[in-house]
């Protein structure tokens, strides 16, 4: 118990014999819920409590003897929980044997006295128990939530072929090491797992991380943290929790980024367009097109290897666009999308085209077939 309250400030107390306005100053200078009634020599009498003060206020007011500037005079055992009925502890006393006291909804029992050499040393309230709590729990959650995030950001950037390859691979890889645990999808991966997820397939995280040896020094830390944290090997300090919470905000950053999508065709102006314009409407998604093609339209984008590279998700119209987009940065032919859909148009607004690219759009993006 010593332990829950070892932060507390020096005990403030007031004598039996202090009035109620002095124990009602105190209290709502230093915020405090209760004070302990002690005699000069050091015994403890009673507490005063915001409960008793009004029940006490109350009962006097009912019995008119006295006006509210009177009763605030009253010396405080006047209104104070006597001392039988309150709980005593010592410092060397385990918590869990005395936590469910202090959460009863009995006001009496919403706080212990911890007496050392038989004179009331500190007292421990709920608010001891949610800091203590707390800061053993901060960071077990800070390391819960960057591994939540990372999952959701992997399934966010990844598309669903690059993911099920990825799970193919880790699923050899744990059928190599006999390890028989099943991988149906994320949430079925280690820590080191998502990490390597991460590395197989960084060209669909480098617009986001921007530098993979720096990255992965970062996951590399929080792993080593949560390895000491989850299997209690060290006490963590304080800068190590400022550092996770640190990296907690950079994941949450990124996770928050939207999915930046490409739209690629011949000339950049009639089937990219207009997939530009459908998923343009989409919330949570940057979306830019370009071409393959030379053209003189002003709103031309040539494909190039920054946008290549700045994109999460390519959609290509045809193979032939895939194959000019690989021209431009080789090796990133897992996230190109082939849409499968011919250059027969003349108008990036025909009923025909925008009802293709809706069509095979929404199996990436449902939500295109509200627009």
């Amino acid at each position: 118990m010593g332990y829950l309250t070892r932060d507390n400030p020096p005990l403030e107390a007031i004598g039996p014999q202090s009035s109620i306005i002095d124990a009602v100053e105190k209290m709502c200078e230093k915020d405090y819920s209760q004070l302990p009634v002690v005699k000069e020599n050091g015994e403890t009498v009673g507490a005063v409590t915001r409960l008793s003060f009004l029940q006490g206020l109350l009962q006097q007011l009912a019995r008119r003897n006295d006006g509210i500037s009177e009763i605030m005079k009253y010396p405080v055992e006047t209104f104070m929980v006597p001392e039988r009925t309150l709980t005593h502890t010592q410092p060397h006393e385990s918590i869990l044997d005395r936590i469910n006291i202090l959460l009863e909804k009995d006001s009496r029992k919403s706080f212990i006295l911890i007496d050392s050499q038989n004179k009331c040393t500190s007292i421990a309230t709920k608010s001891n128990v949610l800091h203590f709590f707390e800061n053993k729990a901060r960071v077990f959650l800070l390391l819960m939530e960057i591994e939540a995030c990372l999952r959701y950001i992997i399934g966010k950037f990844l598309t669903q072929g690059q993911l099920e390859g990825t799970l193919d691979r880790i699923r050899h890889a744990r059928k190599e090491r006999n390890i028989n645990v099943p991988v149906d999808g994320l949430e079925d991966l280690s820590f080191d797992e998502l990490k390597s997820v991460m590395n197989m397939n960084w060209l669909a995280f480098q617009s986001h991380f921007k530098n993979k040896d720096k990255t992965n020094e970062q996951l590399e830390y929080t792993r080593d943290l949560r390895n000491r944290v989850f299997h209690f090997r060290d006490k963590i300090g304080f800068s190590e929790i400022n550092h996770v919470n640190e990296l907690r905000g950079i994941f949450f950053r990124i996770a928050e980024e939207p999915t930046r999508i490409l739209l690629v065709c011949s000339g950049n102006e009639l089937r990219s367009k207009a997939g530009e314009e459908l998923l343009g409407k989409v919330e949570g998604l940057d979306v830019k097109s370009a071409g393959t093609l030379p053209s003189l339209s002003p709103q031309y984008v040539e494909i190039s290897k920054d946008l290549v590279e700045w994109a999460d998700i390519i959609f290509a119209m045809e193979k032939i666009h895939k194959d000019g987009i690989l021209t431009k940065s080789p090796g990133i032919g897992d996230k190109i999308i082939i849409l499968d859909i011919p250059d027969d148009y003349s108008s990036r607004s025909d009923p025909e085209l925008v009802a293709k690219l809706k069509d095979a759009l929404s199996q990436y993006f449902p939500e295109i077939l509200k627009v």
